[in-house]
């Protein structure tokens, strides 16, 4: 998702320091190892990317830079991740941003979530497989699905034993006889 086509309208609004501030692509670029020049940082970014929409929200503005998808998504992740606190943009807290289940946690991904199981947490989708477990033979997947990546095991389990009837009623007769399956949650 790109702020390509509403650039032009915008340079206006764009401070001297943000050529220097937002030169290098994101997939280059490393947030501070402190935490209060972490905090240091994403206030100022909080503070760009607030005037950019308050331009963009403008009377003067053109109506159509509100209809590109990439100004509303950013819109929708700054009042998640920013709060103004007496004419300050501050960075809000994990425990001040939305549960994880409605949390944007990509620009490019809507649906993407927040996932975690024990100390490892990413941000994406979960991918639950079903294989064949027979002793004699190789086994097989038989069967992938994708959740969110906050929804728990226990309810993409119960989903399962609802939902792999009709695996087992196709495997009856069908070669290599499959005994069982086993699920497993990545």
């Amino acid at each position: 998702m790109s702020l390509r086509p509403v650039g032009s309208e915008l340079v206006t609004v764009a401070e001297s320091a943000w050529w220097d501030r937002y030169d290098a692509h994101t997939e280059e670029f490393r947030m501070p190892k402190q935490m209060a020049t972490r905090v240091e940082l994403a206030n100022q970014i909080g503070a760009d990317g607030t005037r950019l929409l308050l331009a963009v929200y403008s009377d003067s503005a053109p109506p159509w830079l509100r209809e590109v998808p990439a100004v509303e998504m950013l819109r929708r992740i700054w009042l998640q991740e920013f709060r103004d606190e007496e004419g300050q943009v501050r960075w809000r807290t994990s425990q001040e941003q939305p549960a994880s289940s409605v949390r944007l946690v990509s620009p490019y991904d809507e649906d993407a979530r927040v996932g975690v199981k024990r100390e490892t947490q990413w941000d994406g989708f979960k991918v639950h497989l079903t294989e064949t477990c027979d002793d004699d033979g190789p086994h097989l997947i038989t069967d992938v699905a994708t959740t969110s990546a906050c929804c728990p095991w226990s309810l993409y389990r119960q989903w399962m034993r609802e939902n792999t009837e009709p695996i087992a009623e196709w495997a009856v007769g069908h070669e290599p006889q499959i005994e069982g399956h086993r699920l497993a949650s990545c």
